[in-house]
């Protein structure tokens, strides 16, 4: 399964991304993570739908525990769907952070 995650909320400039990596790699995902222009995130997931379930999970639940975020809005598009697109780049077996933006 494969998904496109958009997170709003105050998520850059708070280890948000390095959060997301850690986070996909516990729930045996590969992917891209990378800031956007407008203050969000966006996530790029493969792996099965239970694991990446669990991923939005620890999402929703640890914010502000683990890192001072704060969410808004977790918005997940399935492989697709109309608002869902393709990765901007080529991932393996891992997940990637897009670092040409500071976090």
């Amino acid at each position: 399964m494969r998904v496109r995650i958009i997170v709003k909320g105050k998520v850059q400039g708070v280890g948000f991304r390095n959060f997301i990596r850690v986070t996909a790699k516990y729930s045996n995902l590969r992917g891209l993570v990378r800031n956007l222009s407008d203050g969000s995130v966006e996530i790029f997931a493969e792996g099965s739908e239970e694991n990446i379930a669990k991923m939005v999970n620890i999402i929703k639940t640890n914010i502000g525990i683990t890192v001072p975020a704060r969410i808004d809005n977790v918005d997940l598009y399935n492989e697709g769907s109309e608002n869902f697109m393709p990765a901007w780049k080529e991932y393996a077996d891992k997940f990637s952070i897009d670092r040409k933006t500071s976090d």
